[in-house]
């Protein structure tokens, strides 16, 4: 009764009334009950339509109106929608002579609602639109959610009736939304991004993308030409990239996509191809980036696609990159590639891979320095080698020189031990990928120096202990690849020895067992000279010390694998002192604690005994009555006997 009553008074009262008035009654719009809520719409509605000099005060009335549209109950949506429409039958009625061209001529498309095919509402709103927008905007930013809420839904309901006339405000609007984009609150967030798909459903394209490209360009650090024109904080990177998707997505769901778009798709490729924009290691940012790649691809044709195809791989394989810890985003990353190829009339992602893998690779390898953004870039080698399966067999030329950047002196330890596993991955199924076209065994001995020796050297600092080990790790799965021959190997032994002796002596026990395993598979490659083997039996014997018991049980089945290099012309009176020490230092571990070092120590003895069998049979009587338990020299005895039947 109050609002009626009020209503009553500002009918009939001086102007001054409403102007008093108008905040009560916006405050009425936020009432918990819906009864209010109604009344105060059913009283706006009344003054527009009744109102002597309601003209004057259309801009202050019909946002309060249009929060009815807004409401949570259907049944005051539905009576404000009512309210609405007899109040722009009015209007329209008052200003037939001057709207008889949007009246008879003004496009209606079938996807409009009732209201915005009404002539006097769209026009009632169009008319004020420069004045209702910049109050929203403010109440936007208002420090109450309540108001934040229904301020950005009014806005929204506005711009669907505004339509095309949105572009005088536009600026204003998306600095708004940008905003209203980083909101705390969810609603806020996802009513702003409703705005921009409003925005898309209208506006001309190269009028938004002018505008959202920019801020897109200047909320992520870059530069952007048209920047001056829109105010962005960093922090609206995410939201400007949304506002671009969702605009883009109104695009095509309302049957735009051949209005200027196409030639509009190599801008937005270019803007997020920036480095500023796609280097982010922030997933919601890599989402928001994903999102509007993945609108790009629902609208572009054939023809821009065949231009614009590597620039959307690249920016597609720096994203996959830099989302190691964001499983969801590499997921979402596959799926585009997945959708990238079949657009390209591709069967699978390999193609797709394979088809710019050349491409890539050269456009890195003109980097002259590794700045930070060169760094990312060079990154993208990893998935881009993993993705692009026996294409590497082709382009060796190309991708062995970019690893020896990648691992070079100037790239972080924690990127080259990444570089060093994905290599690892990669040699495991050496025959489709490195190997695929049998040429990987020319490079086989320049990738070992260039790449895994300067890595190998010692140098102090925990992140460099962890580096030795993958090397060593990949090194290993390198020397099992079908395509090592004996020849590598022999070019190769005696500049890598004192590096895996190194490895052997590392703080970490997984660095020690992997040197101890390409130290066995050197030798059982290499056959090596009497003068290397003796090189390496010191480091062996120390070893037999390791205080991990697993360690010392690689070590025994290395001394096994090492005894067997010996060729029948070994002379082992001449290289006397060498027997002596490698056999005494043998037999005290075979008086270990452990009995698997024991068995395998008996095992290495028996396969060592053969150089100098007498000899070793002198010494077993030296020490057998020192050890806690005869057993295994009774044994290596008995072994020895019949092996060597004359001593």
């Amino acid at each position: 009764m109050i609002l009626q009553a009020l209503c009553s008074t500002i009918l009939h009262g001086p102007v001054k009334c409403i102007e008093n008035s108008l905040s009560p009654l916006a405050l009425r719009a936020f009432d918990q009950t819906p009864a209010v809520r109604l009344i105060l719409l059913e009283s706006i509605a009344t003054l527009l339509q009744k109102y002597v000099d309601r003209y004057s005060f259309h801009h202050r009335l019909l946002p309060l109106l249009v929060c009815g549209l807004t409401d949570e109950v259907e049944e005051i949506r539905l009576k404000t929608k009512e309210l609405f429409l007899q109040v722009g039958a009015q209007y329209l009625d008052e200003n037939e002579q001057d709207m008889k061209d949007e009246t008879d001529f003004g496009a209606r498309e079938e996807h409009q609602n009732e209201l915005q095919r009404s002539v006097g509402c769209c026009a009632l709103i169009q008319r004020n639109l420069s004045k209702i927008v910049p109050p929203l905007l403010r109440d936007m930013q208002e420090w109450t959610v309540s108001t934040r809420i229904k301020s950005v839904s009014v806005l929204c309901m506005t711009l669907s009736l505004a339509g095309q006339q949105s572009t005088q405000q536009l600026p204003s609007i998306l600095a708004g939304l940008y905003a209203a984009g980083t909101d705390e609150n969810e609603l806020v967030r996802q009513k702003a991004f409703e705005c921009a798909e409003e925005l898309g459903r209208f506006l001309a394209i190269d009028s938004l993308c002018d505008l959202v490209l920019s801020a897109v360009s200047t909320a992520c650090g870059g530069r952007s030409k048209l920047s001056a024109t829109v105010v962005v904080s960093p922090a609206s990177a995410v939201s400007s990239l949304t506002i671009l998707a969702r605009c883009l997505h109104a695009y095509h769901v309302h049957g735009r996509s051949e209005e200027g778009v196409q030639g509009q798709l190599q801008r937005v490729v270019d803007v997020l191809s920036q480095d500023a924009v796609c280097h982010s290691e922030d997933e919601q940012h890599q989402q928001c980036l994903l999102a509007v790649v993945e609108q790009v691809l629902a609208m572009i044709s054939t023809e821009t696609l065949s231009r614009l195809s590597l620039n959307i791989f690249t920016l597609l394989v720096k994203v996959l990159t830099l989302s190691s810890s964001a499983p969801s985003v590499r997921e979402r990353v596959d799926v585009l590639i997945s959708l990238h190829a079949s657009l390209r009339g591709m069967q699978s992602s390999p193609e797709l891979f394979a088809h710019h893998l050349e491409s890539v690779l050269e456009r890195l390898k003109d980097f002259d320095s590794m700045t930070s953004s060169n760094v990312v870039a060079m990154a993208t080698l990893s998935p881009l080698l993993q993705g692009a399966g026996t294409a590497v067999g082709l382009h060796l030329s190309l991708v062995i020189p970019l690893l020896e950047r990648a691992v070079g002196a100037e790239v972080t330890p924690a990127a080259r031990l990444d570089f060093f596993e994905m290599l690892a991955g990669l040699l495991e199924r050496a025959e489709l990928t490195f190997d695929a076209y049998q040429s990987f065994s020319g490079h086989v001995v320049h990738i070992i120096k260039t790449l895994y020796m300067p890595n190998l050297v010692w140098k102090p600092g925990r992140a460099l202990v962890a580096l030795r080990a993958a090397v060593m790790g990949s090194l290993l799965v390198l020397l099992h690849c079908r395509c090592v021959v004996k020849e590598h190997c022999q070019a190769i032994i005696d500049g890598i020895l004192p590096a895996v002796f190194s490895g052997m002596d590392d703080d970490l026990p997984s660095g020690r067992l992997l040197s101890l395993r390409v130290l066995q598979r050197l030798l059982s490659l290499a056959e090596p000279d009497a003068d290397c083997l003796h090189r390496i039996y010191p480091e062996l014997l120390k070893r037999l010390d390791d205080s991990d018991n697993e360690i010392r049980l690689a070590c025994a089945n290395t001394w096994l694998v090492y005894f067997r290099c010996f060729s029948a012309e070994y002379d082992a009176v001449f290289y006397g002192a060498h027997t002596d020490t490698m056999y005494k230092g043998l037999l005290v571990h075979m008086d270990d604690q452990s009995s698997a070092i024991q068995a395998a120590i008996l095992d290495t003895l028996k396969e060592g005994g053969r150089l100098d069998c007498a000899k070793l049979l002198r010494m077993i009587d030296e020490v057998k009555l020192r050890h806690r338990s005869t057993t295994y020299c009774d044994q290596l005895i008995g072994h020895l006997s019949i092996a060597e039947p004359t001593s």
